[in-house]
């Protein structure tokens, strides 16, 4: 049996249709997203640059999907991040990497931070894009009252 191990991996992206010609992969998206945070303006504070703790969360967002992209065997593109992708990629945080539900809603919602600024730079995004929900997990309040009976003498 001969083995060529000087060919190309072959890489699929997802089922969806799309214009691999004209997209652009999420990851180089991501890291121009992270090279230019310096200079991104914050809404409601009316300062110029990201905080260094939110720049880290990004830098942790590229490297988690550079390990999807690596085990899944498959590219993401901006415009290709359906709900099928979401789907998967939520699997592989909660499943496979077993990653709590709060990070996991902290990785979604930076994912959909940056389609939403990749939409208004102009590029095509999917339209699922717009409600991609992040993992919200409603846990019930409870309050206990304890009621202590008091004993009063005269």
């Amino acid at each position: 049996m001969h083995v060529n191990f000087y060919q190309k991996p072959k890489i699929k992206t997802h089922k969806t249709p799309l214009k691999v010609e004209k997209s652009i992969l999420f990851l180089d998206y991501l890291a121009h997203f992270i090279s230019n945070s310096a200079t991104k303006r914050v809404q409601g504070y009316g300062t110029v640059g990201l905080a260094h703790n939110t720049i880290r969360t990004y830098k942790s967002l590229l490297r988690i999907i550079n390990i999807y992209e690596f085990e899944k065997s498959e590219k993401l593109y901006i415009n290709s991040i359906d709900k099928h992708a979401a789907e998967s990629f939520t699997r592989f945080l909660k499943v496979e990497q077993q990653y709590s539900d709060n990070y996991c809603g902290q990785l979604l919602k930076l994912l959909k931070i940056i389609l939403r600024d990749a939409e208004k730079s102009g590029l095509e995004v999917h339209p699922y894009s717009i409600i991609l929900n992040h993992l919200n997990k409603k846990i019930p309040i409870v309050f206990c009252i304890f009621s202590i009976p008091l004993r009063l003498e005269l």
